[in-house]
């Protein structure tokens, strides 16, 4: 039960923490930090077809080198060869993760029965535009962002709520709405292949 009388529906789903870890690992390796958007846009230096991991499996909640634990797992269903490429990897995190949120968005329209064409993103995943761009794509959703605080910002509203009864829930949404900064990810290709292929690798890694 949320607030405002509303029903918060709620999935789990693998989240920032996969590349959280892995940018810690590359900035060791390469002995000095890098910025996030150079760290993301290692991703999209591959050109290839992204091969693809099951990001909600067991072993990638905790590895000890998350780096290994998915390249191992890549390995292992023959779709690399060799050591750890990195650009190769981080592109297989973005679309892997990008098809992640996909499959949640669209299990959304299954269990509401409303046709959707927009989800908003909030918090850190706002901030990476490459799996923002891929879910519109994959998706063919636009995809709105704002790297806002969600918790601390609806925190603010209930107590706003308390001080001042007589704003009404539109009312408080709009306050919100226009207080905030936004940025608007449309479809660009179609990628309900890739969908598709991430797919069939969750449901051989049961």
């Amino acid at each position: 039960v949320g607030a405002f009388e509303h029903i918060t529906l709620l999935k789990n789903s693998a989240g920032m923490f996969i590349i959280q870890r892995l940018k810690k690992e590359y900035d060791e390796l390469h002995g000095n930090p890098s910025t996030w958007e150079a760290f993301n846009a290692l991703a999209e230096q591959d050109k290839n077809p992204p091969v693809l991991f099951d990001v909600n499996a067991t072993q990638f909640f905790n590895p000890v080198k998350m780096s290994d634990a998915i390249w191992e797992d890549l390995l292992t269903t023959d779709q690399v060869r060799g050591g750890v490429n990195w650009d190769v990897l981080l592109n297989s995190v973005h679309h892997s993760m990008a098809c992640s949120y996909a499959m949640v968005l669209l299990d959304l329209e299954k269990v509401t029965g409303i046709k959707l064409h927009k989800a908003y993103v909030v918090g850190g995943g706002a901030k990476n535009d490459y799996i923002n761009k891929l879910c519109a794509d994959i998706t063919g959703w636009e995809i709105v962002t704002c790297a806002m605080e969600s918790a601390s910002v609806g925190n603010i509203v209930s107590q706003v709520n308390y001080f001042h009864p007589e704003l009404t829930y539109p009312d408080l949404k709009a306050i919100v709405t226009d207080s905030l900064d936004y940025r608007t990810f449309y479809p660009r290709d179609n990628k309900a292949r890739v969908l598709d292929a991430y797919k069939k690798r969750c449901e051989s890694s049961l």
